[in-house]
């Protein structure tokens, strides 16, 4: 296929708790005062699991994930995600451990209701909307044999929390 179709995969840092408790994602009192000490803006997350916040994950970054983790029930870990599916994102367990995951299922769901809210608005002539949903789908399908390919090569390593440490 033709690059038009399928361009690089854009990947973001995602930052969530995993712990095996079900608790949301939360960080430690220093990281929060320090985030709101750079950015002079409250640290707002209101119970997500995750948080793709390139400020927030730039200061775990700096600080530690353990400086920033928060307490006995939370173990910050930072996992790459494709960006283009960053709203279907999951916290999930899987082979006993927490990670982060797409759900591409959702995603797909997604295009065909996109589609046949569009068809019945009349927005879209047959053609064109076949022409979409067909890119939209088999891009969906590309990131998701790329990401299993990269899973399958780490043999699971890129859900250690080590690996996206960053040190100075």
């Amino acid at each position: 296929m033709s690059s038009e179709i399928f361009p690089l995969i854009s990947l973001i840092k995602c930052l969530y708790n995993a712990s095996s408790y079900m608790n949301p994602l939360r960080v430690s009192d220093t990281c929060y005062e320090v985030y709101k000490e750079r950015y002079g803006e409250d640290l707002e997350n209101k119970g997500n699991s995750y948080t793709t916040n390139p400020k927030l994950i730039t200061l775990v970054e700096e600080l530690g994930l353990e400086e920033c983790s928060c307490g006995y029930y939370t173990t910050l870990a930072i996992q790459l995600v494709p960006e283009a599916l960053k709203d279907y994102i999951e916290v999930i367990f899987d082979k006993g451990i927490k990670i982060v995951s797409i759900n591409y299922d959702k995603a797909f769901a997604n295009i065909l209701h996109k589609e046949k809210s569009a068809y019945e608005n009349f927005e879209y002539n047959n053609s064109q909307q076949l022409l979409y949903i067909y890119r939209e789908y088999y891009r969906i399908a590309h990131i998701k044999e790329k990401m299993d390919h990269v899973m399958t090569q780490t043999g699971d390593k890129v859900y250690d929390t080590k690996i996206f440490t960053i040190k100075e």
